[in-house]
């Protein structure tokens, strides 16, 4: 019984580590120019960050 519970815990935790190994990646589209420029600047930094 305590066997079935190890080997289930390592199942999982292996899971978790593959899944917390993959990147998100996230689009930011704005103007660079014009009058929301301001704004676009504002916000790519916050995206940084």
């Amino acid at each position: 019984m305590m066997k079935r519970h190890v080997v289930s815990a390592l199942a999982v935790m292996c899971c978790a580590a593959s899944v917390q190994a993959k990147d998100i990646k996230i689009a930011h589209i704005y103007c660079k120019t014009g009058i929301l420029e301001a704004y676009a600047k504002q916000t790519q930094v916050g995206l940084q960050l």
